[in-house]
């Protein structure tokens, strides 16, 4: 068998099937264009996957901005309550 060539020998003797070079260069071209289908599949998969990470990511920012504003409040109330205590200590 000729790789790009233009005959395959079969299983029976003195026997040659004569493959057109065109006809090569389209199976060429058609696994071509497979491998760019499934490549492009894949990306849009990946693309799908890596926009639902994303969501959840803004999601974790949006909690953790929630619970800092949340701590900072309770800090503020603790350090007027120890502010308050500190001043009617020191009178």
């Amino acid at each position: 068998m000729h790789l790009l060539g233009t005959s395959i020998t079969t299983s029976l003797p003195n026997q040659i099937l004569f493959i057109e070079k065109d006809r090569t260069m389209k199976y060429i071209q058609n696994i071509k264009e497979y491998f760019f289908v499934v490549v492009i599949f894949y990306l849009a998969i990946s693309i799908t996957k890596n926009g639902r990470v994303i969501k959840e990511l803004l999601f974790q920012v949006e909690q953790t901005n929630e619970t800092l504003y949340q701590t900072n409040k309770v800090i503020a109330e603790m350090q007027k309550d120890n502010y308050g205590t500190s001043f009617s200590q020191a009178e």
